[in-house]
């Protein structure tokens, strides 16, 4: 084999081990970035749920005063 012929084997060696281990790197991160983002999901689930089962909804008493003051301030007396 020539002297080319062997530096471009080796190039291509390192190359592709370089590849392989930037590869390896990008889904180590990517792995633990998905699960810090499924935590933050879980978490405002669990705050929506949260804030859903404490609403009351809207009492009947403020909106009818609102509606009436309303009313009155567009209407007159």
């Amino acid at each position: 084999m020539s002297a080319f012929l062997v530096i471009l084997v080796v190039l291509a060696v390192v190359v592709v081990v370089l590849m392989a281990g930037g590869y390896v790197a990008m889904a180590r991160r990517t792995g633990a970035r998905e699960h810090k983002l499924l935590e933050q999901l879980h978490r405002a689930e669990r705050e929506l749920a949260r804030a859903h089962a404490a609403d009351k909804g809207w009492d009947p008493a403020i909106v009818e005063a609102a509606a009436r003051a309303a009313a009155e301030q567009r209407f007159g007396a």
